[in-house]
């Protein structure tokens, strides 16, 4: 296939799943200031921090307001990553791949667009209940979701679009449990104070899984909500479950079944492989800020892979026979892994 077409198929998806997360988080964060009084920007300043955008943001206002922060995440001209841009970026790559998209999603991402469109001219940001905008803008990306799985082929496009997805995802668990967890808890100890419950509360409903959490331990403890949207192998949105997800989406494509074939696969292995053999109470013990920032920096390094290895300077992709590293190098490679997990 084209490295382009490849290309868009990956950032399409990792477009799709920045919109439903910006969507969401801004939800519950306004869902959570209607039960506290949000005194100078206390409750948006960190839904800013999720973004990455804090220098941007704060080029561009001098407080983190609820209008302004609203503003900036959805609709700001000079934000590359708001909700309004992320959705043009997602169907000028969906232009690309036309051809090879049914009717049915392009359909939804269109009224997705138009959504979008309509809270940008409504001045969404400025209403009292502005839920209702972020609910429908959650309910097109769920639908966009639905079609592609009923009408995709699971081709070497539909793992492209999958290693998107989980990419983004990845990232954007860790940053929320890194921004939240920071607030509620910058010392390890106990909670307990109605407070403390909902801001908990808020922390798992801004990765959807409050009810799956509730469902599995059924109170509020921090060592394992930690536990829960790192590690869970089974909830979707755990940084676990997502590397595990990549992971399998990059060895489909070179039908690679044991080990790493190239540097893409190399990384998420080396990744997974942290993540399976480090437990919640050693992270918390060593400093979860620290790890969490670690794994941000270990998934650019991914993404910096992906793009390098698949897209970069590429014309056309062949990914069934793309030459594996050589057999000393994957030992030497699965020496290094086996080493770092130790440590």
């Amino acid at each position: 296939m084209l490295a382009r077409l490849a290309d868009s198929y990956y950032w399409m998806f990792r477009y799709l799943e920045r919109i439903e997360n910006y969507a969401r988080f801004m939800d519950v964060n306004f869902q959570l200031t209607l039960e506290f009084n949000d005194v100078a920007g206390q409750q948006w300043e960190p839904q800013v921090a999720v973004s990455g955008d804090r220098e941007l943001f704060d080029r561009l206002y001098d407080e983190c307001s609820r209008e302004n922060v609203l503003y900036f995440l959805s609709f700001h001209p000079e934000n590359p990553n708001s909700i309004c841009a992320s959705v043009m970026n997602m169907l000028e790559n969906a232009k690309f791949a036309r051809p090879e998209i049914s009717v049915e999603v392009w359909e939804q991402m269109n009224s997705l667009k138009q959504v979008v469109m309509c809270g940008r001219e409504s001045e969404v940001h400025k209403c009292s209940n502005p839920s209702g905008f972020f609910a429908n803008v959650r309910a097109c990306c769920y639908m966009i979701y639905g079609a592609i799985e009923a009408t995709f082929n699971r081709s070497e496009s539909y793992h492209f679009a999958t290693m998107g997805k989980y990419a983004e995802r990845a990232d954007k668990t860790a940053r929320v449990l890194d921004v939240k967890y920071h607030i509620l808890l910058p010392e390890f100890k106990g909670i307990g104070s109605s407070f403390d419950l909902l801001h908990w509360a808020a922390l798992l409903k801004s990765v959807s899984g409050y009810e799956i959490y509730l469902r599995k331990y059924g109170q509020i403890t921090p060592s394992q909500i930690v536990d829960f949207i790192i590690f869970d192998p089974e909830f979707p949105r755990s940084m676990r479950f997502a590397i595990r997800e990549l992971e399998h989406a990059a060895l489909a494509l070179s039908g690679n079944g044991d080990g790493y074939f190239n540097e893409v696969e190399r990384s998420i292995h080396l990744l997974r492989e942290k993540l399976d053999t480090i437990t919640a109470d050693e992270i918390l013990v060593s400093g979860l800020h620290e790890f969490l920032v670690r794994f941000i920096r270990e998934m650019g390094i991914i993404s910096d892979a992906i793009t390098s290895y698949y897209f970069v300077n590429k014309r056309y992709l062949n990914v069934s026979h793309i030459r594996p590293f050589e057999e000393k190098d994957r030992l030497l490679h699965r020496e290094q892994s086996q080493t770092q997990s130790m440590a």
